[in-house]
């Protein structure tokens, strides 16, 4: 789920970028055909996930609601 999650936050971000003009073709391209910088956005999206589940799990037991 997060491979899947991470190419379409790719895609949309190289898209946005490149529409704006803050990047190039050039970059866009690499954006999206680099295997280390998916790789990388990958790893980066599962912290968030994980971080997010921990502060929920967190939140939850401070509450007293069941876990």
């Amino acid at each position: 789920m997060v491979a899947f999650a991470s190419r379409c936050f790719i895609l949309w971000l190289s898209g946005v970028l490149f529409t704006s003009g803050w990047i190039n073709e050039e970059l866009q391209q690499m954006l999206l055909t680099d295997p280390a910088i998916t790789d990388a956005i990958q790893a980066l999206l599962s912290l968030v996930f994980a971080g997010v589940w921990g502060v929920w799990w967190k939140f939850a037991k401070s509450r007293g609601w069941k876990t």
